[in-house]
């Protein structure tokens, strides 16, 4: 079974809404299976959520299993990337944060954790060249936004620590850190489309299931 990792550290806006400094290695946790879904089109919101805020991930997919690989060796194992949409929510940390974790960072973490609240676009025809320091648009509803993704780390040097004390399989998903970090979502249903060159991506965040 593949296995999504979560990275709550790996770009500036993510750290500065989570309160975390920069670290020399990726915080990364593995989010449970029923929490996202690959290519599906929509997130459909539980009833009791009160403060849903988006998070856009870049991910890196493997290529083949790895365990203990050097930079050089992740850098072939690459099979491409892909974008993830995600939803975090007070109301979730309260029923599974204890409070003693509550002030750190991996509150993210447990917030992101509902069924179908993160949605994995497909594979894409881009390279890295086109993702490092490149400008990407974000249209949320009637709100356009820009972002320019510069992560901490490379991700050959993400897969290079991850495999370090885990075997990473073939096509697992690793994120790299966040274009759009907690941007609080209001008015549904609402349309979200990502646009770099000739790339674009779209999902759907709805407040009924």
């Amino acid at each position: 079974m593949r296995t999504l990792w979560l990275n709550i550290s790996g770009t500036e806006q993510v750290r500065k809404k989570v309160g975390l400094d920069r670290l020399p290695y990726p915080l990364c946790f593995n989010l449970p299976s029923s929490a996202w879904d690959i290519e599906k089109k929509a997130i459909h919101l539980l009833d009791h959520t009160v403060s849903p805020c988006l998070y856009v991930d870049l991910l890196v997919e493997t290529g083949r299993d790895l365990f203990k690989v050097d930079q050089t060796e992740a850098r072939s194992a690459i099979a491409g990337y892909r974008f993830c949409a995600g939803i975090s929510d007070q109301w979730f940390i309260d029923q599974v944060a204890l409070p003693t974790v509550r002030d750190q960072g991996t509150c993210l973490y447990y917030s992101r954790w509902p069924d179908g609240y993160n949605v994995v676009g497909s594979l894409m025809d881009i390279r890295w060249g086109d993702i490092y320091r490149n400008t990407f648009k974000c249209q949320i509803g009637n709100e356009g936004t820009s972002s320019t993704f510069e992560p901490d780390l490379d991700p050959e040097g993400v897969i290079s620590f991850l495999s370090g004390f885990t075997t990473l399989g073939k096509g697992d998903l690793i994120s790299l850190g966040s274009l759009v970090a907690g941007k609080l979502l209001k008015d549904f249903p609402l349309n979200i489309s990502l646009h770099q060159k000739d790339f674009s991506w779209n999902v759907t965040v709805d407040k009924t299931r």
